[in-house]
């Protein structure tokens, strides 16, 4: 008897593990395949949550971009695996009134954006764009791809010069509405213009705690033209990036002194305290070999997508891929 309730325990245990175990393994199948098709992070920020919920849409998206520090600076992701190359934002207005950016996670870069629940995206035409068309909201190859690339030069030939444009919370509302405007389409320019905006506020913003401080001083109804301590630092990112970096690894006066140092508004910053004032948010070590996975895992699929076509890959690309191995 003693022996039969051992057989039937062990029969009940077997029967345990072959639940439970497919199970799992389902799950984990489902979440690898979420990561497959491009289920990619969200952050969201509701305007009606004012200047306080600007601020911790900011420190949320930081933390969905942040791998490391240097310095004790929070700097970006550079390895980035599928289903993690880009991380997407919700800007509301309303329910209905609300446009997603689609953001590279390593640089920070904008490269896309939806309106509303669209299932296409507008992209900008950036030298991945292909490769984002194929991970990003309808993942179909014909989504509208504008002529311009995110270079602020390029997108201020067709929306006018950002140092003329008005930036705030309120500035940020009016150019979401107007893509819900029945009676008058969204010109090339008041495109390009929101393409601006959303740059300077959100990635931007997430880099740099000066811009974020702009903004959240202008308040709900006050705008605000970028100055030019704004603008250089939105030219020098990778420059102070860069300087921090090499500041981490020198001995000694580690993370004290930056060498050259760098003049911003007319300014020049010697120390990385300096920095930590108005910087929040480093560019990955780009001197890392490690960290060209990405742009060696662009380059292959490009190539690849073009083999499967039946058509030849770019020459240049299979020569960078070849050099990133």
């Amino acid at each position: 008897m003693k022996m039969a309730h051992g057989i039937v325990a062990t029969v009940c245990l077997w029967c345990i593990i072959l639940v439970m175990r497919p199970s799992s393994a389902l799950e984990e199948v489902s979440r690898q395949e979420e990561l497959h098709l491009g289920a990619y992070a969200t952050e969201t920020y509701d305007l009606s949550g004012g200047t306080k919920g600007y601020s911790q849409f900011l420190t949320n998206l930081r933390k969905k971009l942040e791998a490391t520090k240097a310095c004790n600076m929070p700097v970006t992701r550079a390895n980035l695996p599928a289903g993690a190359e880009y991380v997407l934002v919700d800007l509301k207005v309303t329910p209905v009134q609300y446009v997603t950016l689609a953001i590279r996670v390593n640089n920070v870069y904008l490269v896309a954006y939806r309106v509303g629940g669209k299932t296409q995206g507008t992209f900008l035409n950036e030298p991945d764009v292909t490769f984002a068309r194929s991970k990003l909201f309808d993942k179909n190859d014909n989504q509208p791809t504008l002529r311009y690339d995110s270079n602020y030069a390029n997108i201020e030939a067709v929306g006018g010069s950002r140092k003329d444009l008005l930036l705030g919370l309120q500035e940020l509302r009016k150019r979401i509405v107007a893509f819900f405007d029945p009676n008058k389409p969204v010109s090339a320019a008041e495109e390009a213009q929101f393409i601006l905006t959303s740059i300077q506020m959100v990635s931007e913003a997430a880099r740099f705690k000066y811009i974020e401080n702009l903004v959240v001083k202008s308040g709900l109804s006050t705008s605000f033209k970028p100055d030019s301590k704004m603008i250089d630092l939105q030219t020098n990112w990778g420059k102070i990036s860069k300087a921090v970096h090499q500041s981490n690894g020198q001995v000694p006066n580690q993370c004290v002194t930056i060498s050259p140092p760098i003049v911003i508004a007319g300014k020049t910053w010697n120390l990385v305290s300096d920095i930590k004032i108005d910087v929040i948010l480093l560019m990955y070590n780009s001197n890392n070999a490690n960290n060209q996975l990405f742009s060696k895992s662009v380059a292959s699929y490009i190539n690849k997508a073009a083999d499967i076509a039946g058509g030849v890959g770019d020459p240049e690309l299979a020569i960078l891929e070849d050099s990133l191995m």
